[in-house]
C-alpha cells in the first residue's frame, strides 16, 4: 500500500463532511472523480429537473481521476477499485426500478470490489438488510449482511451542561429548515396551547423556511403556511422567529437553549439532534428511524408515533390521527419541562454527554474509519453470488 493513497470522493455536502471528510486518515488524499451519473446530476440539478434515485445514487465507468479507493454516500457502483459506502436507507437506493435492475444493483454490491457497507445507524442496517434478507436467498441475504458495520456519526462535545448558567425562564430552541416534516407546525400547536392554559414561564426560538411545502410526510400546503404564520403572529413576544441563520448563529441558539425541539415526522437520523445535544441542550424528539439511538429516555425526551416496519410513521393508514397525538404529547413534555428542576435538566443532558463521548467520539469514527480503509485496500477478492 503506497505512503499516501488517493481516495475518490465524487459527492459533497453536509452528510459526506459529517461522516467521511472529517475522519479521512493523514495517509489519504481526497480526490473528486467525475462520471457520467455525476455528470448528468449536475446537469440536472443547475436546470432545476428532477433527478431520478437511480443517477442520483449511482456512479459508474469511465471516470475522470483515479485512485486506488473510493468512499461513496448512499451509492453504489461499478468501478473496478476497492469502493465502500456510508448509507442511511435502503441500498441499492434506486427507488422504483424493475426487479432486473434491482438484480443488478445486489450484485454490484456482492462484488469483489464492494469492500464494507457502513450503516449510519441500528436503523439503517435493519432497513437494508431486512430487504436483502426479503429478497435473497438465505446464504446470498447473509453474505451481504456480513459487509454491514454501524459506525454512528462523529461529534465532538462543545460545551458542558455543567457550566450553564440557569435562567428564570425555559428556554427552547427549534431549527429546521424543511419546518413541517421536522414537526414544526404540531410544535407550535402545543406552544398555544401551554401558553394558552398559563404556562408562561417560557421562551423560544424557532428557526425554519415556512414555504417548504408538499414534503413527503407532512405534506403541508398552503393552510399549513397559513397557520404557522397566524401562531407566530400570536406568540410574537414570546417566540423568536428566523426563516433561517447562518451556522454560526444556530450554535448560538442552540447553546443558550435549555431543551432542542426536534419532534420531526421523518427523518433519516437528525444529525441536529446531535448538535443541540453536544451544546448542552436536552432534546425532544420522536422514535422515527434512527433518533431513539441518539436519544434515551434518560438523555431527553423521546415521543412514541406508531411505526412501520421500516420504522417509518408517515406511512401508516391513520397518519392524521398520528400527527394529533404528537401535538398532545408536544404539550405534555413542555409543561414537563416547565416544572422541571435545573438538577432534573442537567441530570438529561450529562447523559446525553456521556452517550456523545462513548458512542459518538471523533477520535474513535476516525479510527474505525482508518481500519476500513486499510482493510479494503489489503483484502483480496471478497465476491458474494447475488
Amino acid at each position: 500500500m503506497p505512503t499516501i493513497a488517493r481516495i475518490g470522493v465524487p459527492q459533497s455536502g453536509y452528510p459526506i463532511d459529517r461522516n467521511v471528510l472529517g475522519s479521512l486518515p493523514p495517509w489519504l488524499r481526497r480526490v473528486r472523480p467525475i462520471d457520467r451519473h455525476r455528470l448528468t446530476v449536475a446537469v440536472r440539478y443547475r436546470c432545476g429537473w428532477p433527478t431520478p434515485q437511480r443517477q442520483q445514487f449511482s456512479f459508474g465507468r469511465p471516470y475522470l481521476v483515479d485512485c486506488e479507493l473510493f468512499h461513496f454516500f448512499n451509492t453504489i457502483t461499478d468501478v473496478r477499485r476497492p469502493w465502500v459506502t456510508t448509507f442511511e436507507t435502503s441500498l441499492p437506493r434506486w427507488g422504483d426500478v424493475t426487479p432486473a435492475v434491482r438484480a443488478r444493483g445486489l450484485r454490484l454490491l456482492g462484488s469483489e470490489w464492494c469492500r464494507r457497507l457502513i450503516a449510519m445507524s441500528d436503523a439503517a442496517k435493519h432497513i437494508a438488510t431486512s430487504e436483502w434478507e426479503a429478497g435473497l436467498s438465505v446464504a446470498d441475504a447473509r453474505r451481504l449482511c456480513e459487509r454491514v458495520e454501524v459506525l454512528l456519526p462523529p461529534q465532538a462535545v462543545l460545551e458542558s451542561p455543567a457550566v450553564r448558567q440557569e435562567a428564570d425562564e425555559v428556554r427552547f430552541a427549534f431549527v429546521g429548515a424543511d419546518f413541517y416534516r421536522k414537526g414544526g407546525l404540531e410544535m407550535l400547536e402545543a406552544f398555544r396551547r401551554l401558553e394558552g392554559s398559563g404556562v408562561l414561564n417560557w421562551r423560544a426560538v424557532v428557526v425554519g423556511n415556512l414555504d417548504t411545502l408538499g414534503d413527503y410526510a407532512a405534506l403541508a400546503d398552503e393552510s399549513s403556511r397559513q397557520r404557522a404564520r397566524d401562531l407566530l403572529a400570536a406568540m410574537a413576544g414570546r417566540i423568536e422567529y428566523h426563516p433561517r441563520l447562518p451556522y454560526p448563529r444556530v450554535v448560538e441558539t442552540m447553546k443558550a437553549a435549555d431543551y432542542y425541539l426536534l419532534p420531526t415526522l421523518a427523518d433519516t437520523f437528525g444529525y441536529a439532534v446531535l448538535e443541540a445535544q453536544a451544546c448542552g441542550a436536552v432534546a425532544i424528539t420522536t422514535n422515527v428511524r434512527a433518533l431513539p439511538e441518539v436519544v434515551t429516555a434518560g438523555s431527553g425526551h423521546v415521543i412514541d408515533l406508531p411505526l412501520d416496519d421500516q420504522r417509518n410513521a408517515h406511512t401508516l393508514p391513520g397518519f392524521a390521527k398520528t400527527r394529533a397525538g404528537l401535538t398532545d404529547a408536544l404539550e405534555a413534555i413542555l409543561r414537563e419541562c416547565c416544572a422541571a428542576s435545573p438538577q432534573e435538566r442537567l441530570a438529561k443532558a450529562s447523559a446525553a454527554t456521556a452517550n456523545l463521548r462513548s458512542r459518538h467520539d471523533p477520535a474513535e469514527h476516525r479510527r474505525r474509519l482508518e481500519i476500513i480503509y486499510r482493510r479494503a485496500l489489503e483484502a483480496g477478492p471478497q465476491s458474494a453470488s447475488v
